[in-house]
């Protein structure tokens, strides 16, 4: 009996030391695998970088910029690294033969990089060359004559040549310098600046050579495919490696089961059990901290990180567009966006990051850098626009597609970091132009939030409170000076009787939905004012008014019930409202013409204003932005706009009003040019108006 359990307690000591043995086979597996993955792709990186910084040098033309040698003693020292490994024979060579494409590759970099500047040097000496002659020509001289007007073409045809790649000029400058072969000039000074003109041009076209066919030889080199084969061979063998450590495995696992049933039989139902509550605790502990898809730092891991104080900046960066992008291609292409933009980010942040930095996928398409170093945010701003950068320039290949991406980035280091990046984020996609934010407190993002919820909530109550209300502001008959029609424009009254114009809240009551109930309201209690009056209305229609079918639904109602408003109804177009889908606006205009309303576009003149749409309309009136009425006075070419447009109304049978007439001088030039309304400040501003026109002794304010 105590033979037995001394055998059984040997064959456990023997199968522990045997698994710890494989044990650290596989740690060393993963620890070589994961090595030589990140070395093959900082290789393939560091090629990529080269191309890009050729490309940049020769445009740039930076002087005494070493970073082409400062890559290549990187690119040195990863082939080092992967060298002093144990590698086999075939590896070996290819990172030899890469090594050698690439200094081949430098070669040709340097040499279209000199010569792009030598192209430099010599369009600068040509164009100071090209004063000299100038100054030294006598144009009654009919030779020398030929000379100026032959090498100031030869200039400019140099100076419009920006692509150095583009070699349309070469036989036309090379045409040239046979002509000055030819010519003589009892000017001796001007034969010398002829012989110095040709030896300029020739350098030029020399050089211009050297680059094409350096630029061309540089990116001819198939260094990208060696470490394509480097890595499919580095493949294989890992594969081999693992399926030989998974025969071990199963061997292990099979031996590990004979041996607990042939020795731990008595094994009870309770220790397995805590066993498995083991590993699920382990594997929850795992997804509590890490994503999934990428296998960073997840949000939970972020909030408990950024509550430790050393960490006092934070880099948010956000894939633009990442919905179109799923919608598009489905969720597993976006998965794999997702997968390659994090290592992309993990491995520039381990390269040019400082050591202790920490990288995040926070959720959706979001990710996070957090730093500890108290280096100057300017250095980070560099680094944040080199990797947005580097990603814009990039084609991912996922399933055949062909995919390029930008990533938007804002930078905080003030607290708390994740909500003042955020905010500034959402700034930056408004501007839509830039790559990224720094965040400051001159932002006033906090404050437009409370300025933004402090009047959702006016809006809100005065849409509860019978709040909103029409007021209304007279149009002039230009001939009879009379008030023919109003304006009904939008204003919300607060409880203390304060009056809020439109640009305080229409905005917001389109990002709460509430807009349409505005629209509505406005035209139900315009209608209802003028029922009663002799003027016609004019009211304001916006594009999203046009295509929402409720609002639609609402204004037909009215003229069903009221048909007598219909003549008397002028809805008013903004002309720089985004219209995507012209011919809705094309049957809606129908549709209310046939109840006798006329449409009005709004704002005229501002934009980019299309007279074709115009027509296609069927507008009655044009109403002339008041940016071109309010500097008539004092600005020519507003006049000649504004007379533009009314020449144009004239011809094509639409009648125009002219906007914010502030004064008897902009009225008296408004008689001038013929428009055939006016409205503004001159004449009224908007007032409420009751039901029954007031008694007037002269129509005209």
């Amino acid at each position: 009996m105590a033979n037995s359990f001394l055998l059984a307690f040997v064959l456990i000591i023997g199968f522990a030391l045997a698994a710890i043995i494989h044990s650290y086979k596989i740690n060393q597996y993963i620890e070589s695998t994961k090595f030589f993955k990140e070395k093959i792709e900082k290789l393939r990186y560091c090629d990529e970088k080269l191309s890009v910084l050729t490309l940049e040098k020769t445009i740039l033309l930076h002087e005494n910029d070493n970073s082409i040698d400062k890559l290549i003693s990187t690119i040195h020292k990863h082939i080092d690294d992967l060298k002093n490994k144990k590698i086999d024979s075939f590896t070996m060579l290819y990172l030899d033969e890469f090594l050698e494409l690439l200094i081949q590759k430098e070669k040709y970099a340097k040499l279209a990089i000199q010569a792009a500047k030598n192209i430099n040097n010599t369009t600068v000496g040509i164009q100071a060359l090209q004063f000299n002659i100038r100054e030294s020509v006598d144009l009654n001289i009919e030779e020398e004559k030929k000379l100026l007007f032959l090498s100031n073409s030869t200039l400019l045809a140099i100076l419009t040549n920006k692509d150095f790649k583009n070699t349309d000029q070469i036989p036309l400058i090379s045409q040239y310098i046979n002509v000055f072969e030819a010519m003589k000039f009892e000017n001796n000074q001007l034969n010398e600046y002829k012989e110095i003109a040709k030896f300029l041009y020739n350098d030029y076209i020399t050089n211009q050579t050297i680059y094409i066919d350096s630029l061309h030889n540089a990116f001819e080199i198939q260094s990208q495919y060696i470490i394509s084969l480097l890595e499919e061979h580095f493949d294989n063998n890992a594969k081999n490696g693992l399926s030989n450590l998974n025969t071990v495995s199963i061997l292990f696992v099979v031996i590990f089961i004979i041996t607990i049933i042939s020795i731990l039989f008595l094994l009870d139902k309770t220790n397995k059990d805590n066993k498995r509550l083991n590993i699920i605790t382990k594997t929850l502990e795992f997804n509590s901290k890490y994503d999934k898809l990428t296998g960073l730092l997840n949000r939970n891991s972020f909030n408990e990180l950024v509550k430790i104080k050393d960490y006092n900046t934070f880099v948010l960066f956000n894939i633009d567009n990442f919905k179109d992008l799923n919608d598009f291609y489905g969720f597993d292409v976006g998965d794999s966006v997702l997968y390659k933009v994090a290592n992309r980010l993990k491995l520039y942040v381990a390269e040019f990051f400082p050591q202790d930095s920490q990288v995040f996928r926070l959720g959706g398409d979001d990710f996070g850098v957090l730093i500890k170093s108290r280096t100057k945010n300017s250095t980070y701003n560099s680094l944040v626009y080199n990797f947005l950068t580097q990603i814009s320039e990039t084609t991912f290949g996922i399933k055949g597609f062909k995919i390029r991406i930008t990533i938007s980035a804002s930078i905080s280091n003030k607290g708390p970091l994740l909500q003042t990046a955020d905010a500034a984020m959402k700034i930056l996609k408004k501007k839509k132009n830039n790559k990224y934010i720094v965040y400051s407190s001159d932002l006033n993002v906090f404050e437009k939030s409370n300025k933004n919820f402090k009047f959702t909530h006016k809006l809100i109550h005065a849409l509860e409170e019978n709040g909103i209300k029409p007021y209304f502001q007279p149009i002039v008959d230009a001939n009879s000076g009379k008030i023919v029609k109003y304006e009904a424009l939008v204003r919300l009254i607060e409880p203390d009787g304060t009056v809020l114009t439109p640009n305080l809240f229409l905005d917001i009551s389109k990002q709460i939905r509430e807009y349409k109930f505005i629209t509505q309201t406005m035209f139900l209690k315009s209608f209802n004012i003028f029922l009663d009056r002799d003027e016609d209305l004019s009211i304001n229609i916006s594009y999203e008014d046009i295509i929402d079918k409720d609002t639609e639904t609402f204004i037909e109602n009215q003229f069903i019930i009221f048909p007598e408003l219909g003549p008397r109804v002028t809805f008013e177009i903004l002309e720089t409202d985004s219209v995507d889908d012209y011919n809705k606006v094309y049957i809606f205009i129908d549709k209310f013409k046939a109840y006798g309303c006329k449409f009005a576009i709004d704002d005229f003149g501002s934009g980019y204003s299309n007279f074709e749409q115009v027509l296609k309309m069927k507008a009655d009136f044009l109403k002339i932005d008041g940016s071109l009425i309010k500097d008539l006075e004092k600005d020519p070419n507003a006049r000649i706009v504004v007379e533009t447009i009314v020449s144009f109304a004239k011809k094509t049978g639409l009648q125009t009003i002219a906007e914010f007439v502030s004064n008897e001088e902009i009225d008296k030039i408004l008689d001038e040019i013929g428009v055939d309304y006016k409205q503004g400040f001159y004449y009224g501003k908007p007032i409420a108006l009751g039901k029954t026109k007031k008694k007037r002794n002269n129509d005209k304010i």
